[in-house]
């Protein structure tokens, strides 16, 4: 099944991982909201879709596993701003990805 975006209302969440739950369709854009989220772990699962870019925006990610889901695209944007804003971190995109300016 999906990511229930009211995940996004959980606003103390520091860590969330749904590694290997066979989730399907696209990772919430209310995800974004989860301003004290170090770790997000969605790694083998069948997500697809865009990778929204209010996840670019997190101050406190470390650590993002979005590999093992084919479907997933990530732009180049938020793949940047992610990257930029936590030097050091450890990300995991997906094997075959899709990404665009």
């Amino acid at each position: 099944g999906p990511i229930p975006p009211a995940l996004g209302r959980c606003a103390a969440l520091e860590k969330l991982g749904l590694g290997s739950n066979r989730l399907t369709g696209h990772v919430p854009a209310e995800l974004g909201q989860l301003r004290d989220l170090t770790e997000l772990k969605l790694w083998n699962n069948q997500l697809d879709g865009a990778l929204p870019t209010e996840l670019g925006g997190l101050p406190r990610l470390r650590t993002a596993w979005f590999s093992g889901n084919p479907g997933l695209a990530v732009a180049r944007a938020v793949k940047k701003e992610l990257e930029r804003g936590s030097p050091g971190a450890d990300f995991k995109w997906p094997r075959v990805q899709r990404a665009w300016e």
